[in-house]
């Protein structure tokens, strides 16, 4: 299986400080890892991204246009909200730590 033909189940990495690294270190020494994406609102951190995990792509915003089956959002909690929605959008699992700062921002992910 070439890692053009496991975009399907890829993976987008939104956010890419330091605990998006450990994420991806893990996500890659899967046995058949997903397809890896990056994105950011730094277009330069997100292909640094690609470049270091081998990727198929990166972006400078913080939700790609095309469609991914998961979403590991590692961006501020302060914005958890607003990614979730829009991962949700896109139909895309989700995953962050943690679900919110507050039960209301909870409520309105789930």
């Amino acid at each position: 299986m070439t890692k053009y033909s496991r975009i399907s189940a890829g993976v987008c990495i939104v956010g890419c400080g330091e605990i998006p690294r450990r994420h991806a270190g893990a996500i890659a020494q899967l046995p058949n890892p997903p397809c890896l994406f990056f994105a950011s609102w730094s277009a330069e951190k997100a292909e640094k991204y690609r470049r270091d995990f081998d990727g198929f792509g990166s972006c400078g915003r913080p939700c790609p246009a095309r469609g991914f089956t998961q979403q590991c959002i590692c961006t501020s909690h302060a914005l958890y909200v607003q990614h979730s929605k829009l991962a949700a959008s896109k139909g895309a699992h989700i995953l962050m730590a943690p679900l919110a700062r507050t039960l209301e921002e909870a409520d309105e992910i789930l």
